[in-house]
């Protein structure tokens, strides 16, 4: 794509006497590329989930349908809204998995040191840690269909 991209700036001073509007039809060219694959990730998304709702339709699977329906309608008014909105939500998705792997590390150093606290104080530690855990599992959950 950079190599076509190249050929194509070059081609296009050759012709431009005037490199400014060489450089503006190139900059333009380039704003239409990149605005189009951000769209791209959007529709694909939620192509996805309309084969997906097909399927759930298909083989009578109500619950479903009825969540994909509802996450196919999120993503077009969102995507609308911001094109930027999937990359996003995987960006969110990354970052909640990375917590949950942090909060399982954690819970493992706490149980190597169980020995060198008061039990009752390991015991409340480690509640607290599967609880942030388990908070943040549903909320990964939540965006499983995105």
């Amino acid at each position: 794509m950079m190599k076509c991209l190249k050929m194509f700036l070059k081609r296009l001073l050759k012709r431009e006497t005037d490199r400014g509007v060489a450089m503006m039809k190139f900059v333009v060219l380039l704003v239409c590329v990149l605005s189009f694959g951000f769209a791209n990730e959007c529709e694909e998304k939620i192509l996805k989930l309309e084969d997906e709702l097909k399927y759930a339709k298909k083989y009578d699977n109500a619950f479903k349908a009825r969540d994909l329906e509802n996450a196919i309608a999120t993503l077009k008014t969102k995507c609308k809204e911001n094109p930027n909105y999937y990359k996003e939500v995987l960006q969110t998705k990354q970052d909640k998995q990375k917590q949950i792997e942090a909060l399982e590390e954690d819970i493992e150093k706490l149980s190597d040191n169980q020995d060198s606290m008061p039990k009752a104080e390991y015991k409340f530690k480690k509640e607290k840690l599967k609880a942030q855990k388990d908070i943040l599992k549903d909320e990964l959950k939540a965006l499983e269909l995105y």
